[in-house]
């Protein structure tokens, strides 16, 4: 953590921070409607990393990534009919 902190990324260690304890405060999980998930699939799919689609729409990494894996696994069967 000390060299992120050193390496300039400051503000982006205390915005995930913060968003972080904004969740467990909640202590519920977010609702993602079908919509918002594929839109921020088709940004992952057009070149934007995963960490930065987790830093700018508040998303874990690891939930992107599912969301990934799922539409392109749909899309793919699409495909194939």
């Amino acid at each position: 953590m000390d060299d992120i902190l050193r390496s300039g990324h400051e503000s982006i260690v205390h915005d995930i921070l913060k968003r972080t304890q904004k969740r467990r405060e909640q202590n519920n999980r977010t609702k993602y409607s079908e919509e918002f998930k594929k839109q921020v699939v088709a940004l992952h799919q057009n070149g934007k990393p995963y960490r930065q689609l987790a830093i700018e729409y508040g998303v874990n990494i690891n939930t992107i990534a599912e969301w990934v894996r799922k539409y392109s696994e749909i899309k793919m069967r699409m495909t194939l009919l």
